[in-house]
């Protein structure tokens, strides 16, 4: 666990989701916006000065949030409602190697998925059983792949839950990526321990459409709500709160109304 999520975790102790996630953004943006930066002059500069400072610092916050609120938000949540935090870089930097047996298994389960719904948790029970009946075992480990690695690594009641969070506007051809990266985790993770009990999901955090998420998208070979969850289809399973997205986005909002806030933006713009 790192000293972040701790610290978030004493400070933000016995708080609502609004009030965690108020906090947990002004942080953020603060520490941002306190950084000393220098920018590079651009030809814009000379025309636009203001305006172009303003872009690049806004473009620097939008990236800086976009790759640690949504997985800070969950670990903060998910640890106030009884989930152990577990090290995903125990995980990432070092599973087993799959042998060329399970790589055909996999594949064999690929092509299946293409054509029904069926849910990892299918594939978790088969991939039990091959390697109990074939005594499988991996004695090389090696680091996952940028970008295939796990996010969010909780453990609650005995249950594991690995969980990658994307952005909410995928390429429509990404899914089948996300499949493998799904099913490399299941993989690995038994090898690790073949009795485990596990969770393993690709997130999409919120809902930029004005209709249902998965109006907009089909998720195959991924089953959606199960191995792909979308909105408050992941906040519920991680806070056991029905409402817990539209608390996530009253905290957001109230921001524009805390004083402290609105200090910190008149200081920087």
């Amino acid at each position: 666990m790192t000293n972040n999520v701790v610290r978030f975790q004493v400070e933000y102790k016995q708080m609502s989701i609004k009030e965690l996630t108020e906090n947990l953004v002004f942080e953020k943006i603060e520490n941002y916006l306190n950084q000393d930066r220098t920018f590079d002059f651009k030809i814009l500069d000379i025309w636009f000065p203001d305006e172009a400072r303003t872009r690049s610092i806004i473009g620097g916050l939008e990236t800086s949030l976009g790759t640690s609120l949504w997985e800070n938000l969950a670990v903060l949540l998910a640890s106030e409602n009884g989930f152990e935090i577990l090290d995903k870089k125990e995980f990432n930097d070092s599973v087993p190697k799959i042998s060329t047996n399970l790589n055909n298994l996999i594949a064999e389960f690929t092509s299946r998925a293409q054509d029904d719904d069926i849910p990892m948790s299918t594939f978790l029970e088969e991939l039990k059983e091959y390697i109990k009946l074939n005594n499988i075992s991996s004695s090389t480990n090696q680091k996952l792949k940028a970008g295939t690695g796990v996010d969010v690594w909780l453990k609650k009641d005995e249950i594991e839950y690995m969980f990658d969070i994307k952005t909410v506007k995928p390429n429509r051809g990404s899914f089948n990526t996300f499949f493998q990266q799904l099913i490399y985790w299941n993989a690995h993770r038994v090898l690790q321990d073949i009795n485990i009990k596990l969770k393993t999901a690709i997130v999409f955090p919120y809902n930029p459409f004005n209709t249902p998420y998965w109006n907009n998208y089909g998720c195959k070979p991924l089953v959606k709500s199960q191995d792909a969850l979308a909105d408050n289809e992941f906040w519920k399973l991680i806070t056991g709160n029905n409402n817990a997205i539209e608390e996530i986005f009253e905290g957001f909002y109230s921001l524009n109304n805390n004083p402290e806030f609105i200090k910190l933006k008149n200081t920087h713009f």
